[in-house]
């Protein structure tokens, strides 16, 4: 009885500590793996221009904008953040009084900036670097609200195996005290004979293999709940090696037009090849380290898949 109730504690132990050490890993993980531009200043650059949008007087300029923000922030691309600027761009220079070249739907952005002046295109700068934090800090809301709602369903599925492994252990607590009940009833009866000592040992073996099925479903129950948390921080992992990789190319993007802007002028054209050999480069180490850490997270899965395999042969 005394190992039997030493197994059942060991095994609760061991499938409820891993799964509080991964609950927090997954808590931590998103703040601790963020990269990017500052949330702060795409969540002060947006509050800035909400408040323009509440203006009586240009107020519907700066609301036309911000109508189809989130949709082009969730593309995520040059040409999505090129038009919020010029948007952003053309209020601005409106409300100061400026002219700003026509720039109708749809047209080509190049076309659009190639006859701005040095005042309009340096807005127009500036804000295409105000876009990208506030497009930044809007992603970063919504992969903070759906990492809430997987913790709080992963929560809810971990109390529910958790209850399930308390309510099988005092079942085999229950059996294990009506077995100690039978085999005193059946001690007494072998005292009156060997007929009913065979009966005893057919009794016991019945009982022995519930129990033994009893634990098997426990165990089954143990690897399915490693298997699942294991791939949810696999998956986590990978979306935010995605997530940093969209980031890299944005800004390896941006690297590149900064290093032909910079250097289009006669007088800095020479380092126009250095600052795209160093642009390649980074390119290419940042290719490497996400082939490093793919690498790495696949071994860590087909290793953790070989453990379950030699623990349980028949899985």
């Amino acid at each position: 009885y005394l190992m039997l109730n030493w197994w059942f504690s060991a095994h609760f132990y061991m499938v409820k500590v891993p799964l509080t050490q991964t609950l927090l890993l997954l808590l931590f993980l998103p703040v601790s793996a963020g990269t990017g531009p500052d949330p702060d200043r795409g969540r002060t650059e947006l509050r800035r221009v909400q408040s323009l949008a509440a203006q009586p007087r240009y107020g519907d300029c700066w609301a036309r904008a911000l109508e189809h923000l989130d949709t082009r922030c969730r593309d995520m691309t040059s040409e999505s953040q090129s038009r919020i600027a010029l948007r952003f761009t053309h209020c601005h220079l409106s409300s100061s009084g400026r002219d700003f070249p026509s720039c109708p739907e749809g047209s080509d952005v190049r076309r659009c900036t190639a006859s701005m002046d040095a005042v309009a295109f340096n807005t127009y700068t500036e804000f295409f670097t105000h876009t990208h934090s506030i497009c930044h800090f809007l992603q970063s809301e919504a992969w903070q609200s759906r990492a809430e709602n997987t913790m709080h369903r992963l929560t809810e599925s971990s109390a529910g195996v958790a209850e399930q492994l308390q309510s099988t252990r005092q079942m085999a607590e229950d059996l294990i005290e009506a077995q100690s009940a039978a085999l005193q009833a059946q001690q007494e009866i072998l005292d009156n004979g060997e007929e009913l000592r065979v009966t005893l040992r057919d009794s016991t073996q019945g009982l022995r293999s519930i129990f033994l099925e009893l634990s098997s479903v426990s165990r089954e129950q143990q690897v399915a709940l490693s298997e699942l948390f294991n791939r949810v921080s696999f998956l986590q992992s990978f979306l935010m090696v995605e997530a940093h990789s969209m980031s890299s190319c944005l800004y390896n993007a941006a690297a590149l037009c900064a290093s032909f802007l910079l250097t289009s002028t006669q007088r800095s054209s020479r380092a126009r090849y250095l600052l795209l050999l160093l642009t390649f480069m980074n390119i290419l180490l940042g290719l490497y380290i996400l082939l490093y850490i793919g690498v790495q997270n696949r071994e860590i899965l087909n290793k953790h898949q070989d453990v379950t395999r030699k623990k349980h042969p028949n899985k």
